[in-house]
């Protein structure tokens, strides 16, 4: 009786713990990064109750989630940490540890010693790391690329940033362009009505002037028109009357004198007007006949209120 509680004693120290590669001893069955079950007090996982170290992995189940038994087959929910070192880690239900068959690669499943469970887990994870190899190269390589990529993407930035810096310099020299352009053109538009204004203004001083020039010749002519009239109704104008007394009174005046008044008033002046000019003109008379004639001018009475000299 006493060897088979020191038999068990000895089995549920070897199923409880386990050394770690830091050498510190950890629960069979578990994960070792985990280090969830080095308190004194342990929860059960689904928070149902609490247990001591002593009860971990004993053999009998505590939790209902099989938290206490990571080791053993007590609990048909609790799960078995394989950590196949050198390959891949798997869980089992605990159900299969101690069952006589290696399901971990590391054969730490099979650890109460009634199987011999050799390590296969470095042949087996060969393949895997191979893969796991290739992956890694070529996510170094994709690294590598992504990193040249990186650099060119900074080197286009900061070319466009030089490039969006110079157009700003060029956008700012352009609007000052813009801007005096926009000033010379208001100026010569502003020339150009002034001038304009100035055109419009000289135009109408010329087509005022010439409009009074028209008005004043329109006026003077019909001055003139109802001067000559005034002239009619009288009877002989006064150039008329100045001659015709010239022609008459002979003893103020030469010869040659009358003659040439004669002369020029059949020249110029309206026969009309003037009847007596008009007969001499018309008889041609010279010389001693413009006594004669002077005589008929003074018998004509063609002045009123006319006395010869």
């Amino acid at each position: 009786m006493g060897e088979s509680t020191g038999g068990s004693i000895a089995h549920h120290a070897l199923g409880m713990w386990v050394a770690a590669q830091d050498g510190e001893m950890q629960a069979q069955g578990n994960d070792f990064e985990e280090k969830y079950f080095l308190s004194e007090r342990i929860n059960c996982k689904d928070g149902s109750k609490t247990f001591s170290q002593e009860r971990l992995n004993d053999d009998f189940c505590d939790c209902p989630d099989g938290t206490d038994e990571p080791g053993t087959s007590a609990c048909p929910e609790g799960k078995f940490y394989c950590r196949n070192s050198g390959h891949m880690p798997a869980l089992l239900f605990s159900s299969r540890v101690n069952d006589g068959i290696c399901d971990c690669c590391d054969g730490s499943d099979e650890y109460d010693g009634k199987v011999n469970c050799s390590n296969t887990c470095w042949e087996a994870g060969k393949a895997t790391r191979e893969k796991l190899k290739k992956r890694l190269t070529t996510f170094k390589e994709g690294l590598a690329i992504r990193k040249q990529e990186v650099e060119l993407a900074k080197q286009l930035m900061a070319k466009d940033k030089a490039e969006l810096a110079s157009l700003k310099q060029d956008e700012k020299k352009l609007k000052d362009v813009v801007d005096k352009l926009k000033e010379i053109k208001e100026a010569i538009e502003k020339v150009e009505e002034e001038e304009q204004l100035k055109r419009e203004k000289e135009e109408q001083r010329i087509r005022d002037e010439e409009k009074q020039t028209k008005e004043q010749e329109a006026s003077q002519s019909l001055d003139n028109s109802s001067e000559d009239s005034q002239h009619l109704s009288k009877g002989a104008p006064e150039p008329c009357e100045q001659i015709v007394r010239e022609t008459v009174d002979l003893g103020n005046y030469t010869l040659t004198r009358v003659m040439r008044q004669l002369d020029g008033a059949c020249g110029w002046l309206s026969m009309d007007g003037c009847p007596i000019i008009r007969e001499i003109c018309d008889s041609g008379v010279r010389g001693g006949g413009i006594r004669e004639l002077g005589n008929s001018a003074r018998e004509l009475h063609l002045y009123e209120g006319y006395e010869a000299a």
